[in-house]
Parts: structure tokens; sequence; C-alpha cells
């Protein structure tokens, strides 16, 4: 038999082989330029994502700074690449998150308004200055060339390019180091030591070291300007351009990598520091300042801070007198870093107060007067205060709805005042109708109730019954007069329509002696419709209130809001918001600094005013501080729980005919009622008492 040969599939074995080939290739292509541009651009959104999580950490640091509390914050420091059939990946891109020295954070030619802040500041030759750290982000990227490093230093998130011909630092947030606009300094140390580097994510924790940060009214020691020293990698230039800094204060700093700020006047200055990783310390005990007296400067609070002006708990204070006029010999600073004095019965005169070695900064000279009279001045000074006892309760009709609302009042001045009119202004705009729907005149049967409990003094106001009669509550409100009759809108259901009613005033103002309090009753609140009206349990509900009256012949108003706290939670008793403690006046005192020099003209009123306000139930909101003189008014604010404001009048204002001033310091709730308060009278001489 004749075999022929068989070469058939030979050509099928070509073609796999070449097909074969081509998809090698095509893949070997696919992995050199596919994947690792798809990998960088994993990079790249993996580098916008931890610029996100850097600004959060940043964030933290300055409201750590704020508040005083730890304010986490999760860092991706690498990213993972998506799986791939047949094709490769680089190892996962990790990430370096660590903590460097950046220098010295200083403000030079610095001098502070309260005389101890102001001695410390001397003892480190006029200036204020802090160690501070920088936090950066270093990724290790497979694809992603020339990544910026992410650098956090003196409240600045910047790109960094360390090796850039150009600008090394490109500032991707605003700097809170100077507000021009609030002439606010807010300084905050970095503090720890952080150094991790890995794939995954990490926790950032930052931490208060001295925080919150008080308020510390500061000015140049000499001259008109102070300086800013800031050390960052961002350019003067950049800094100018790229935040709210002008460009005409920035200036380069006195060595490489710091930056220069000129300050022309005033200033408040915020200082804190904050710390992450391990290796952080608290800022030891540095000086002690008084920061009030109790009535009669029978009691003295000081305060003992840190180098950030800050509270430091748990320092023995001691008196070092030969004489000690106090109960007890030293105190411990509590949580608030004060410590209060008692004197002892009859005991008076000056006694030094002292912790540490008792330098200059660290004692201050208090003068006692156990039997002295009370702080203030005596005179025109006050105001109407509620005393946040706001409660619903259920007037003498023939429902049980807690449809009333009564609460107290206190007059703070010296002389008596005449309550003329009440207006009250419902936040529930749908509560638009009053009515006591009840027979006779006074509590819970009338619109309108104030009395005088101490002199039985009292009047009402009282729609004239039908069947029944609403008076219409606007929504501006509702002004009832206990000075005058008025004509009403009211709603008389038996017309079902809106009504003009004379609404008489029987009793007269209300005269409210010095110092004296008061209680106040609307009876009831109803929603007025065509149709009808319903009661309405206002238990829960804020007022708007306005009390006017007459002080020594003028005309004056104060304006609170009461919360209607229910007849059970109350039991009859103090409102302002579900049983809260207000806010209190613990210690105030006004400081003489005026400036009697040179000519009638040139003479000028300046006044510091310290205090301090007790929060238990986190209700406090602001202290206001009026300066009124028959030359000028103006009113200081602050939100910190212990501060000193400052007031410089208008040239002529400490003159020899200026006249007196009338320093108002008022503590407001989160209502926006005044809650507490004291008035003093002060003649702008520089001196004290």
């Amino acid at each position: 038999m004749n075999w022929r040969g068989d070469d058939r599939a030979q050509s099928v074995q070509v073609g796999a082989i070449l097909l074969f080939a081509t998809l090698v290739i095509a893949l070997s292509i696919y992995q050199a330029t596919v994947v690792p541009s798809q990998n960088a651009d994993v990079e790249y959104q993996h580098s916008q994502t931890t610029q996100n999580q850097l600004t959060d950490v940043r964030n933290g640091i300055l409201r750590s700074a704020a508040t005083g509390t730890t304010q986490p914050a999760s860092v991706t420091l690498g990213t993972q690449y998506p799986s791939r059939v047949f094709l490769m990946n680089p190892p996962p891109a990790t990430g370096t998150l660590s903590t460097s020295d950046a220098g010295e954070l200083r403000l030079t030619n610095v001098a502070a308004s309260n005389p101890e802040t102001d001695d410390f500041f001397e003892s480190r030759s006029d200036a204020w200055r802090s160690q501070t750290k920088t936090l950066s982000y270093e990724p290790d990227y497979n694809e992603y060339d020339n990544a910026p490093t992410l650098l956090y230093e003196s409240s600045i998130l910047s790109n960094y390019y360390p090796n850039s011909d150009g600008e090394p630092a490109v500032p991707l947030s605003d700097q809170l180091l100077v507000n021009e606009d609030s002439k606010t300094l807010t300084l905050v140390a970095l503090n720890g030591s952080l150094s991790t580097t890995r794939a995954s994510s990490v926790s950032v924790e930052p931490a208060a070291l001295s925080a919150p940060y008080q308020s510390i009214p500061v000015e140049p020691d000499s001259g008109t300007t102070m300086t800013l020293t800031v050390p960052t990698r961002v350019s003067p230039g950049t800094l100018a351009s790229r935040t709210s800094l002008s460009a005409a204060n920035v200036s380069p700093g006195p060595t490489p990598n710091t930056v220069n700020v000129t300050l022309t006047g005033e200033y408040t200055l915020r200082t804190a520091k904050v710390g992450v990783g391990t290796g952080t310390t608290e800022p030891a005990e540095e000086y002690l300042t008084l920061v009030g007296s109790g009535p009669g400067n029978e009691s003295v609070t000081v305060e003992v801070r840190d180098r950030f002006n800050n509270p430091v708990n748990g320092v023995t204070v001691n008196v070092t007198a030969a004489t000690n006029p106090f109960e007890r010999a030293s105190r411990v600073t509590g949580d608030d870093g004060r410590a209060t004095f008692e004197a002892a019965d009859g005991a008076s005169g000056p006694a030094t107060l002292e912790i540490l070695g008792g330098a200059a900064h660290e004692n201050v000279t208090v003068e006692v007067e156990a039997a002295a009279g009370p702080v203030g001045p005596g005179g025109s000074g006050g105001r109407l205060v509620y005393l946040g006892d706001g409660t619903a309760f259920d007037g003498e009709d023939i429902d049980a709805i807690p449809g009333g609302l009564n609460f107290t009042i206190r007059n703070t001045y010296a002389s008596s005042v005449s309550i003329t009119d009440v207006t009250v202004e419902p936040e529930d705009i749908d509560l638009n109708g009053l009515s006591d729907k009840a027979t006779g005149e006074g509590y819970g049967r009338s619109e309108l109730h104030v009395d005088v409990p101490a002199t039985g003094d009292s009047a009402v106001v009282d729609v004239p019954l039908t069947d029944p009669q609403y008076t219409y509550v606007s929504s501006r409100g509702l002004t009832l007069s206990l000075a005058n009759s008025t004509e009403e809108r009211v709603y008389d259901t038996t017309t079902d329509a809106f009504e003009t009613a004379v609404v008489p005033s029987p009793g007269g103002p209300v005269e409210l002696g010095g110092g004296g309090e008061a209680e106040v009753a609307f009876a009831e609140f109803h929603e007025v419709a065509a149709g009808g009206a319903n009661a309405v349990n206002v238990s829960g509900q804020d007022f708007r209130v306005t009390v006017s009256y007459t002080q020594n012949g003028e005309s004056r108003s104060d304006q609170f809001v009461v919360y209607a706290q229910s007849p059970e939670a109350n039991g009859g008793g103090g409102g302002g918001g579900g049983g809260a403690t207000e806010p209190t006046l613990e210690s105030s005192s006004v400081t003489d600094r005026s400036d009697t020099g040179g000519s009638n003209n040139d003479r000028q009123a300046r006044f510091d005013v310290s205090y301090s306000v007790s929060d238990p139930d986190d209700r406090f909101d602001r202290v206001e501080v009026e300066f009124s003189s028959p030359q000028d008014t103006e009113t200081l604010t602050s939100t910190s729980l212990a501060d000193t404001l400052t007031y410089v009048g208008p040239p002529g204002s400490a003159s020899n005919q200026a006249g007196d001033y009338t320093i108002s310091v008022d503590v407001y709730d989160v209502d926006g009622n005044v809650v507490d308060s004291t008035v003093y009278t002060e003649t702008p001489d520089g001196q004290q008492g």
C-alpha cells in the first residue's frame, strides 16, 4: 500500500501560534501603557480624596482650639488598584503622615491691657511665643509623578512641591492667623509626634492641650505696630495673594521659611495648643490674674493661666501677706482655673496671692473690705432682668389646658421704675388670640396681671367680656397698657368677626422698687379663626416679651425671650428652657485706664471690664458691656465665659467736663434673655474705685 504524507494541520497550528502571539503582544501593550495610565488616574483621585481629608484634619485642629474638645478625623494614606485578569498591578500605593518641627510662632512688641498678662509678656521681652510643628502627608505613588505633599502649618493647608523651581507651597485653605475685620489674632501651636506609613486609613485625633482659647486685648508695647512671625513655606507674595492677608502687611521673615505680618493698633489675641500623635505635653501654669471681686470686695477670684493665656486647674494659690484677711491661706484652682478667697469676718486691707516663686506675673495684690457696701453705683444704671422662671399655667376657665404664661422680672436699678406697658409676641404665629375667659380680675382672670409681692402693688389689663372676646395678637405682638386705656382688635365669637373694643386699665402703672421683683402673667393664648377658637397648651413655647417703663422721668424698655416650661416639669417655679440653670455672672470688675494727661481735648476715657460667667447647663450665649456717657455710647460683645473687654472713648471723653460713664454688664442666654447683670458708674480719671 502506498502511504502519502499528511500535512493538512500545519496551517491551523501556525495560525494558532500567530493568534496567541498577537494576544500576548496586545496584553503586553495594555500592561505597559493602559494599566499604568489607569493606575495613575486611581492615584490622582486618591490624592484629591486625601486633600479633602487633610482639610478635615486642619479644621479639626482649629475646632479643637476653639472648643477644647477632641475632633477626630480619618485619613486614607494609601490606595488599592482595581483587580485585573491576566494583568499585573504594582503593590498598593502607600503614604506617610508625620509631624516635624516648624519653628517658633511669635508675636513681638506686644502689651496686654490686663496688667498681670502684661507682666507675663514683659517677662518674655514683650513677646508671646511658642514652638509649633507641621503635619504633612507624603504619598508614595507608583505612577502619579510629581504628586504634591499635603502640608499643614500655622492654620494653612498647602500643596507643597519641595523640588519646585517656582512657588514651593500653594495654599489650599485660607489663613486663620489674622482677621482684619474683627481685629483678631488666632495662634494655634501644634504639638506631638506622629509618623506612620501604610496603605490603609489612619485616625487622627487633634486633642486640646490648652483650649478653648481665651480672648486677650493686646496692643503695641511701643510705637504703633506689633510683628507676627509665622513659620510657613508659603512665600510672602503667595500668602498675600492667595489668602485674606493684606499684601502691605506681609514681608519675608528673619529666617528661611518664615513670614512677618505687621499689625497696627489694637487686636484681640487668642492662643491655644493642640496635640496629635504621642508625646504631647500640656503647658504648665505661668501667671496669676485677678478676674473679679464679690459684693463689697468680701471675696476675690483669681485665675491661673498658662503661656497660652488659658486657665490651668489643680494649681495651689497661696496667701503670702503677713496678715491673712481670708478664711483660708490657700486654695486649689478648679476646672475653670479659678480660686475664690472669702474674707474672714471683719477683715479688710490688702493681701497678696501667689503661685510658683512669686515673680511679678506670678502674684496679685488685692484689696479686701469685708464690711464694704454693695458693688455698683446706686445711681441711674440698670435694667429689668428676666429671671428665667417662665411657666405655663391654667387660668380660671372651664378647661384644664395650661394656656397662660407667667414669669418674674427683677429691677436692677438702685431706684424704682414704673411699669407702663407689656408687649408679648409668641414665636408660634398661630397663637393669635388672648383671652382669660373668666369673670373678675387678677391672676388667671385677666389678660395681663402684673404684681409686686413685696409691696402688694399690682395692676391688670382686662378685655371687657361678652361671649367671650379674644384680643388679637398680630405677627408683631400685642401691647397691653397698664397706664392708659387702649383700643384693641378683638374677635367676638357671637358675631364671628373682629371688632374694635376699648380695653381699660384700672390699676395704673406698677411701681417696682430698686432690686425688687415683679410677677407677670398672661391668661390665656388661643388659636383664633373663623368659626371659633381653640385653647392651646403653651408648654414648650417661646414668647418675646418687652416691658416698657419710666425711670427717673425717662421712658425705657427691656426685651427678653420667655420659655414656657410645663407646670409639671417646673413645679410652678423656674423656666429658662427645660428646667436648665441659667448662666450667672460670677464676678466682674472695671479697671480705669483713662488718659488724663495733656489738654482737655486730648484726654480719652479707657476702661477694661473683666468678667467671668458660670454656665452649668450650657445656656450661655454672650456678654454685652455698654459704656454710656453724655458724649458717647458703645456696646462691646464677647461670647467667651471669661473675658476682658476694652473701651476707648472719643477725644475729650476724659476731660474735666466730660461727665461720668455708666457701664452695664449683661449676661444673655441662648434665648436672647438678659439673665444676670451688674452696673457701675465710673469717673474717667485713671483712678481705681
